[in-house]
């Protein structure tokens, strides 16, 4: 077997001391263990970095795998981004890493393996080129590419599949997510709901068997699994009446106080956020991606925001000042260009 990624991983020789020098849950730690039980179990596992998107480098690695062990048989394309963003927010640059890894990848793969005849070429996509999904629109995009170019290449005679793989709860992006996220309460039920690895084996092996070139696997029926991916993009106060997320009248001249959260503008932002992300005691200096924000929820956060001074904020403010105190000087600054002379303080002040 051999392994391809364009990650740096230690050699053989320095694995140990890797080991020795981080965490038990260290990704690079979790591969070189489950690399030393597959050669324990009596497997020959080669490692290479490359990037699936650079045919020189795939050339190469496609080079050493032929002389190590004398032909291919089979080929698993499972690189991907995934890093969810709404689209006014995303770069052309990162849209394009996140397109390349899966689409890209695959083409590189398919220029360079068609003087092998191989048993099986498998493309590990996802649901969410069928169920979509809040800030995916680039990630979708890119496993629908492996969909239809699976697709493709079996009306030409290639056994190509394409997989639809639902969350796994061991491995994967959303375990690497929810690390990262430190275990919010909507990765877990998402995770909850995941296959295991030994689960994932068995449906990787019936879908090369199945002799069809696009398979899609969920956890749940499909009915479910539609109605759950809905359940799970919205936003933690999407299900609160409007009675619970009351109005504020802010005085957006106030100067700021000497204690609490600062001045009335903070206190106003800092409610908004507990209120958004269902946390308590928002400090100023707390910054919103910290406590589990994102992209999505930060457009709510806006928009909330909005309503409560009244003025308008660009969608980017909140990557630019990401603290409830840069907000509110933010707010305050946006605030003061937009008044006009001869107002007194009751005009100033938001009405309900």
């Amino acid at each position: 077997m051999v392994l391809v990624s364009r990650s740096e991983f230690p050699d053989r020789q320095h694995r140990q001391a890797w080991l020795d020098q981080h965490c038990a849950d260290d990704v690079t730690s979790e591969r070189i263990r489950t690399i030393e039980e597959a050669e324990t179990a009596g497997g020959q596992v080669l490692v290479l970095r490359a990037d699936v998107t650079s045919y020189a480098e795939m050339q190469r690695a496609i080079e050493v795998t032929a002389q190590e062990f004398g032909t291919l048989h089979g080929v698993i394309h499972a690189a991907g981004i995934s890093d969810p963003a709404l689209i006014q927010l995303r770069s052309a640059a990162k849209g394009e890493a996140i397109l390349s890894a899966k689409a890209k990848g695959a083409l590189v793969l398919h220029e360079l393996l068609q003087n092998y005849n191989l048993d099986f070429v498998l493309y590990c996509s996802s649901l969410s080129s069928i169920l979509g999904g809040h800030g995916q629109a680039d990630y979708a995009a890119a496993n629908a590419f492996l969909d239809a170019f699976a697709q493709w290449c079996w009306d030409r005679n290639v056994h190509a599949v394409s997989v639809n793989w639902d969350t796994w709860n061991q491995v994967g992006m959303a375990m690497r997510a929810m690390r990262s996220g430190g275990g919010l309460p909507a990765e877990q039920q998402i995770l909850s709901r995941g296959m295991t690895c030994d689960e994932g084996v068995q449906v990787l092996l019936r879908a090369l068997r199945v002799g069809l070139p696009q398979i899609v696997v969920a956890t749940t029926d499909f009915a479910t699994a539609i109605e759950y991916h809905t359940a799970q993009t919205k936003s933690p106060d999407d299900t609160l009446p409007n009675s619970t997320v009351p109005a504020l009248a802010v005085d957006l001249r106030l100067p700021a106080a000497t204690s609490g959260t600062g001045n009335q503008v903070e206190e106003a932002v800092a409610q908004v956020w507990e209120q958004l992300l269902g946390v308590k005691e928002v400090k100023p200096c707390d910054n919103f991606f910290e406590l589990g924000g994102d992209s999505l929820l930060g457009t709510r956060l806006l928009d909330k925001l909005r309503a409560t001074f009244g003025l308008e904020l660009p969608l980017g403010s909140l990557l630019e000042v990401p603290t409830v105190a840069g907000m509110a000087e933010r707010i305050k600054s946006i605030s003061s260009t937009l008044r006009l002379p001869g107002l007194c303080d009751k005009d100033l002040r938001r009405r309900d």
